[in-house]
């Protein structure tokens, strides 16, 4: 891996003052940092905040970076991930990007920094490249969880188009024909879930563009869903993820509308409240999910140790539609 040598070198300054560079309280004039900093950039080389001595390069650190810590979908993955790798010897680091590119990119400086060996991530989008490139290039193995943002990286999904699908059919077999499917803005180039809602509508000739709802990721949705569903006159809806679903009650509240009788949910993603309020659910499971990804991961790491070359996995799990009573057949 690059070393501060290797920077300071390049910089033409010395190695305490690129130490200096990456301390907030290093007496370092401002000019001095940033160029030392954007020449240790260009370099690939990220500094060592790791307190303890690394023997053999092996710091038994793997970064988990996720997208929304207010989703418990991944509270519940975190959670088996977390069991797998502390099997295997190792301990996480969890940072959330908050579908935000340049939090992306700190959450990767950060893990990297950290000397983690391998990390779980969920990009954002491809504006952070040149980091998968590095942490590539100093041998620290990726494995990009629930969305396939690079083709050429090791993925595990699920396979959200046929959830959209499974969930959109059972909604129309039981005569529902204006449904309406959310799903995140920044999925837009992803659709996976949009993709099933628009192949089961197009099999029962119903245009699916009037029920595509597109949401913002950090603003108040209730409002917005409620409009969508009074605009269509919806009987139905597809929440694409728990904090879609829990915007999506708030708008029945609001509305004055009843589960099922005035407005039929199907969630996408479960949980134990959901369970407790008796809505149908799009669910997956947890334990594959997280189990493919750590083992996956340290596929990698053992190959790299070796110096053996793998081609890139990619895994698909299957979710399943779990019936309860938000759902009314019409």
């Amino acid at each position: 891996m690059v070393s501060s040598k290797d920077v300071a070198r390049a910089a033409n300054v010395s190695q305490s003052t690129v130490s200096r560079a990456y301390r907030e309280d290093g007496n370092i004039d401002p000019i001095t940092r940033q160029r030392v900093r954007e020449v240790a950039r260009q370099l690939g080389y990220f500094p060592n905040f790791s307190a303890r001595s690394l023997r053999n390069n092996q710091s038994h650190i793997i970064g988990l970076m996720l997208s929304d810590p207010n989703n418990a979908f991944f509270a519940s993955l975190t959670k088996r991930i977390e069991e797998h790798v502390t099997q295997m010897g190792y301990r996480v680091l969890l940072t959330y990007n908050d579908e935000n590119a340049k939090k992306e990119r700190n959450c990767l400086e950060s893990l990297i920094s950290s000397q983690a060996e391998g990390i779980l991530t969920m990009p954002v989008s491809k504006e952070n490249e040149d980091m998968y490139r590095t942490m590539h290039n100093n041998g620290i193995c990726a494995v990009q969880l629930l969305r396939r943002v690079y083709p050429n990286m090791n993925t595990v999904v699920v396979d959200d188009e046929l959830g959209g699908y499974i969930a959109t059919k059972y909604l129309l077999e039981q005569g529902h024909r204006r449904i309406i499917i959310t799903e995140y803005k920044f999925n837009q180039l992803l659709p996976a879930k949009t993709l099933g809602y628009q192949r089961a509508c197009e099999e029962y000739g119903i245009d699916p563009e009037p029920g595509i709802l597109n949401l913002p990721f950090d603003t108040n949705q209730d409002g917005i869903i409620a409009g969508a569903i009074a605009g269509l006159g919806a009987t139905a809806i597809i929440s694409s993820t728990i904090p879609i679903t829990m915007a999506t009650l708030k708008a029945c509240n609001s509305m004055g509308m009843k589960l099922p009788d005035d407005l039929s949910v199907l969630a996408y993603d479960d949980s134990e409240w959901l369970d407790i309020l008796g809505i149908s659910a799009i669910t997956h499971p947890m334990k594959e999910i997280g189990d493919n990804m750590v083992d996956v991961l340290f596929r990698n790491i053992e190959a790299r140790r070796k110096r053996e070359q793998l081609s890139a996995e990619n895994i698909s799990v299957k979710p399943y539609l779990l019936l309860r009573k938000s759902v009314r057949r019409l």
